[in-house]
C-alpha cells in the first residue's frame, strides 16, 4: 500500500512551503455544466474562465473533483464522489495537521502518518462514511468548494461549478495554474490528468 494513500510511516517535514491561494471559477456562470453533453456523448464540455496565476510554488494541489459519481468509479459496492490531491514536487508531502473541507465546512483532519508521495495521488472518497480513504462529507453537483489547509493555516480552495453525472472538474496538466480546468468524461482518480477521458472503473 502506498504512503500515498495512508499511513505507513511519514518522512520529515523537510523544506517549509507556504502555499496560500485561491482558485477562482465560480463566476463562470454555470461552470462547466452549462451545455455539456449527456455523459454517453465523450465530448468535451466548455472550459470556464480565465484564472489567476500564482508564483508561489506549489506543494501540493487539489488536482480532480468528481461531485456526481453515478458511474465512473465504483468503491466497496457504492460510487462516492471524489478529491483528488496531487503531490508535483520531488518531496514527500506528510499531511499530519492538514484538514479538508467543503463550503458547508464539513471538515477531515487528515491521520497521523498519512501523505502523498514525490509525483504520486491521493483520492479521498467524498462518501460521509468512515473508513480509509472516506471523509466526512459528500460533495453537491449543483457547485461546491473543497479546501486544503494546512497546519499554519494557508490553504488551497477550488471552486467546483454545477456539473451533471459522472463529469469530472480537472486540472488540464495536473497541478497547472491559470486558465487550465476543465470537464473531464468519467475522470482519471489516481493517475495524471494528462490522458483521454477515462473509462468506468470496478
Amino acid at each position: 500500500m502506498l504512503w500515498t494513500s495512508w499511513p505507513g510511516g511519514a518522512p520529515s517535514w523537510g523544506t517549509e512551503m507556504r502555499v496560500s491561494w485561491m482558485v477562482w471559477v465560480a463566476a463562470c456562470g454555470g461552470g462547466v455544466s452549462e451545455g455539456i453533453p449527456e455523459p454517453t456523448d465523450t465530448g468535451t464540455p466548455p472550459t470556464g474562465p480565465a484564472l489567476p496565476t500564482f508564483e508561489e510554488p506549489i506543494a501540493l494541489c487539489i488536482n480532480e473533483v468528481m461531485t456526481d459519481n453515478s458511474g465512473a468509479l465504483e468503491v466497496d459496492g457504492t460510487w462516492p464522489d471524489w478529491i483528488e490531491i496531487h503531490n508535483p514536487t520531488g518531496a514527500d508531502v506528510p499531511l499530519d495537521g492538514w484538514l479538508i473541507h467543503d463550503a458547508d465546512g464539513s471538515a477531515y483532519r487528515f491521520e497521523d502518518g498519512t501523505g502523498v508521495s514525490a509525483g504520486e495521488f491521493l483520492v479521498l472518497y467524498a462518501s460521509d462514511s468512515e473508513g480509509a480513504g472516506h471523509v466526512p462529507f459528500k460533495l453537491d453537483n449543483d457547485g461546491d468548494s473543497v479546501s486544503l489547509v494546512r497546519p499554519d493555516n494557508s490553504f488551497i480552495q477550488v471552486d467546483v461549478p454545477a456539473s451533471v453525472a459522472d463529469w469530472a472538474f480537472s486540472r488540464s496538466t495536473d497541478c497547472c495554474v491559470g486558465d487550465c480546468w476543465t470537464g473531464q468524461l468519467w475522470g482519471t482518480p489516481g493517475v495524471s490528468n494528462e490522458v483521454e477521458d477515462g473509462t468506468p472503473t470496478e
